[in-house]
């Protein structure tokens, strides 16, 4: 089943992805999602590892507790490796810090209705909440009375803050030393002008995309271009594995 939103937008790109994202929460209530299911949010190039979703089967992890949580930082967010346009570009002076994990109890249409904000304690309609509904401002305008924090809309979900980095193993090779709980496969177009298409349309378009070189396009472009050609990369904004 695919989802989808081709009305007209007020807000942008990224109003754009988040109302996509709201059919799909509306999908997740519509298939009987429950405050224990967990929903994964992502996108399509953004998977996690086979290991964090067997551990997310078997283990008790302390967010995924449905009488514990309390939706005030609920999100699990995995630690992917980044592979720039192929498999044999992997970064390692970065880390994609989605997708993203949380309980159904604190998703915006399946939690209690109760702790939905209205449009009105949002930036706008369909987007993040307000600065003062949120976990970085430590909820200052949310009742002190209320037994759970406000639920989460497809908007918070992507890239609000307020969860937990989840990350397996400390490794030597990456300048964090953090190990990876997904992959990011950014960027993986067949032809140079797909790519070009992307840029020139997704969530923070660059208008003039089809004039310019790729590596002129954009830093990430620029480091997989360099990559593929087997130049060095250590004047990039981020660097691949040698």
């Amino acid at each position: 089943e695919n989802f989808f939103y081709e009305g007209e937008v007020d807000g942008g790109g990224l109003i754009r992805e988040h109302r996509q994202r709201d059919v799909i929460f509306k999908a997740w209530k519509r298939l009987g999602m429950r405050d224990d299911d967990i929903g994964v949010l992502s996108d399509a190039d953004e998977t996690p590892t086979r290991d964090f979703l067997r551990a997310v089967q078997i283990c008790d992890i302390p967010q995924l507790r449905v009488e514990e949580q309390d939706c005030h930082s609920p999100k699990l967010v995995m630690s992917s490796m980044v592979f720039e346009g192929s498999p044999e570009c992997m970064t390692v002076t970065r880390k994609w810090m989605h997708p993203d994990f949380m309980l159904g109890k604190c998703i915006e249409g399946v939690g209690d209705d109760r702790y939905k904000l209205s449009a009105r304690q949002r930036k706008r309609e369909f987007a993040w909440r307000a600065d003062k509904f949120s976990a970085k401002f430590n909820y200052s305008g949310w009742p002190k009375e209320n037994e759970l924090y406000p639920l989460w809309n497809p908007a918070d979900f992507r890239r609000d803050t307020g969860g937990f980095s989840i990350m397996f193993e400390d490794v030597d090779y990456l300048p964090f030393r953090m190990g990876h709980t997904g992959f990011h496969f950014h960027n993986y177009f067949e032809t140079t002008q797909q790519l070009r298409t992307k840029y020139m349309t997704y969530g923070h378009p660059v208008q003039t995309a089809d004039e310019m070189a790729i590596g002129e396009i954009h830093p990430d472009l620029d480091l997989m271009v360099d990559c593929v050609l087997g130049k060095p990369s250590h004047q990039n904004k981020h660097r691949t594995l040698p």
